[in-house]
């Protein structure tokens, strides 16, 4: 429970004829710590025009918007404009569009009356696909409906911050309906783990939108990673193939701290083990493979900005942050 105090309190311990002080083991880590700032102070180049800093986001936007207005002033004089005719079933896809906005509406509270309606909608897609099929051709029909559910549940958890033990649940009631589902959350945790093979340096001066799509994905990949954890907690993924991956990214981490231009992807795969690991601790840390994982992040935090191409003091924080988590998460289970 946090306390809050008012400039009352301040007054009323300053008053006071107490004599504060820090024990030794906190001077301590304050001196690491102004050791890390200065080594990480003595990495930066010099300031240029060209910093980021100096970057003016509002003007790239009105030249960009400007741009969009002029790309569509060219577009309108190439002719009348013909409507793109989209063949399609109405039906099918009004349900889906329901579902979607059913989806959207879920929450563990309203879970019980909501899932019905989610799961007649799953159930008239799946079996429209099989009553306009042929035999030959209804396994791929029902396969199109199993992906295109799932996609749109999966594209909605990517955009959400919290909340992911809801979709989970949702999954594990399609599943005990249609057991094909589960080649689905095969296929989501295969995508997930070649989305790390896809992060790229930006630089946001020379290429904004790129920039801003990285930023997005970096975005959409850790809620995904919130989302692997919760499958995992509820038995729709092995604990050891979760183990695998943390693993895995502590491998991805190691492999490429001494090449150049790979300290945006070493961020981005720091923030997602630091998701992993305190999420996960609960039923993961009893397990013999947890202290492999510890070895590793230990490992992690000892490494120096100075010694490594794409390894920075922020990164070495972000280690030693995942460190103290684990700690309080350690005092609360005892």
């Amino acid at each position: 429970m946090l306390t809050q105090y008012i400039l009352d309190d301040y007054d009323k311990i300053n008053a006071m004829d107490i004599e504060y002080s820090l024990n030794e083991d906190t001077h301590q880590q304050f001196n690491i710590l102004y050791k890390l700032v200065e080594e990480y102070i003595a990495t930066l180049p010099p300031p240029s025009q060209n910093e980021y800093t100096q970057y003016d986001k509002k003007k790239h936007r009105k030249q960009y918007k400007n741009y969009r207005k002029s790309d569509n002033h060219y577009g309108n004089n190439n002719g009348p404009f013909k409507a793109t005719k989209l063949e399609k079933r109405e039906g099918i896809e009004q349900k889906y569009s329901a579902l979607r906005s059913t989806l959207n509406k879920i929450t563990l509270k309203n879970y019980e009356s909501l899932i019905t309606i989610i799961m007649e909608i799953v159930n008239s897609v799946v079996g429209e696909g099989e009553d306009d099929s042929d035999d030959e051709d209804a396994e791929n029909v029902d396969n199109d409906s199993y992906m295109s559910i799932a996609n749109i549940l999966l594209d909605i958890v990517k955009k959400v911050g919290a909340g992911h033990e809801v979709y989970v649940l949702v999954f594990k009631d399609m599943i005990k309906c249609y057991p094909s589902f589960i080649t689905q959350i095969t296929e989501f945790v295969t995508k997930y783990n070649n989305s790390f093979n896809d992060i790229v340096d930006v630089d946001a001066n020379q290429h904004y939108d790129a920039y801003c799509d990285l930023v997005k994905a970096n975005d959409y990949r850790r809620s995904n990673t919130k989302f692997v954890v919760k499958l995992t907690e509820y038995n729709l993924l092995e604990q050891d193939e979760l183990l695998g991956m943390i693993e895995g990214l502590f491998d991805k981490v190691l492999n490429n701290i001494d090449k150049e231009k790979h300290t945006v992807l070493i961020e981005e795969v720091t923030e997602n083990i630091f998701i992993f690991m305190v999420n996960s601790f609960s039923f993961l840390h009893h397990l013999p493979q947890w202290s492999n994982l510890i070895e590793r992040l230990n490992q992690c935090s000892k490494l120096k900005a100075k010694e490594h191409q794409s390894i920075s003091s922020r990164i070495v924080f972000k280690y030693m942050d995942i460190q103290d988590a684990l700690k309080k998460l350690e005092l609360k289970s005892n």
